[in-house]
C-alpha cells in the first residue's frame, strides 16, 4: 500500500502539473486572444481592414503554427526512418499468440510494415 512518504509526492506533483497547466494556459489567453481579435479586426471585410498588418500577423501565427505541428512529430522521427523495412523479432511466438514454433524460421519472425 502507499505509505505517507509516497502519498506527500503525489500529491505535491498533482499540484505542480496543475499549476503548470494553468500558467500555460493563462499565457495562451494572454497572447492567443488578443491576437485572435486583432487578426479578425484588420482581416478583409473585418471593421478595420489593413493588408499590412494582417499579412505580418498571419505570418507570424502560420509560423508558429508550423513549428508546433514540427515539434508536436519529432517524437515519430525514429519510427518514420523504419517505413518500408520489416521487423524481424525473436523466435518466440508464443508472445503473439501462435502457441508454436512452426512460424518461426531460421531468421525470426517477419512483421511486414
Amino acid at each position: 500500500m502507499l505509505d505517507s512518504k509516497w502519498i506527500s509526492l503525489l500529491l505535491d506533483n498533482t499540484w505542480i502539473s496543475i499549476y503548470m497547466t494553468l500558467i500555460s494556459t493563462l499565457i495562451a489567453y494572454a497572447i492567443g486572444l488578443p491576437l485572435g481579435v486583432i487578426l479578425v479586426v484588420t482581416a478583409p471585410g473585418g471593421l478595420r481592414p489593413s493588408k499590412t498588418l494582417y499579412k505580418i500577423l498571419d505570418f507570424v501565427v502560420n509560423i508558429k503554427k508550423r513549428s508546433l505541428f514540427d515539434l508536436a512529430h519529432y517524437d515519430h522521427a525514429p519510427y518514420q526512418a523504419d517505413r518500408g523495412k520489416e521487423l524481424r523479432t525473436g523466435c518466440n511466438d508464443r508472445a503473439f499468440g501462435t502457441g508454436g514454433s512452426s512460424l518461426c524460421g531460421k531468421a525470426g519472425r517477419v512483421i511486414a510494415p
